[in-house]
């Protein structure tokens, strides 16, 4: 096997939120909306039947960021859902959540979301 090099060490900025690699927000949001735990979400607006949306307390630079979005089901739960991005702006992100068997938009007070954002502030 050939001899591998790690190339030049990246040296860690002096305030990590300016780190690229950093998320510059994440949380657990109940789907009825409550914010079990976050970082950098200032508020979480009911949007309607299976939609949210996710207003950072610092705004990103630009629309331009990556949001990931997944769901937690409930201990015993056997219907899944279906968590997204569906639109996003610098202050905010809409996340929509749909019945995995029906492709139906749904609210379900036992379950919840997670949410994690990188990009440039």
């Amino acid at each position: 096997m050939g001899d591998r090099t790690l190339g030049p060490l990246r040296k860690r900025p002096s305030q990590p939120a300016f780190d690229p690699s950093a998320a510059k927000a994440w949380g657990k949001i109940s789907i009825n909306g409550a914010i079990d735990a976050s970082f950098n979400i200032a508020s979480v607006d009911d949007d309607g039947v299976g939609n949210w949306g996710v207003n950072w307390t610092t705004a990103f630079s630009s629309a331009n960021y990556s949001v990931v979005a997944t769901a937690f089901n409930a201990p015993g739960e056997d219907t899944g859902v279906i968590v997204f991005p569906d639109a996003q702006s610098a202050g905010a992100v809409e996340i929509s959540c749909i019945n995995e068997n029906t492709t139906q938009t749904i609210d379900d007070p036992t379950q919840a979301f997670f949410v994690i954002a990188f990009g440039d502030q």
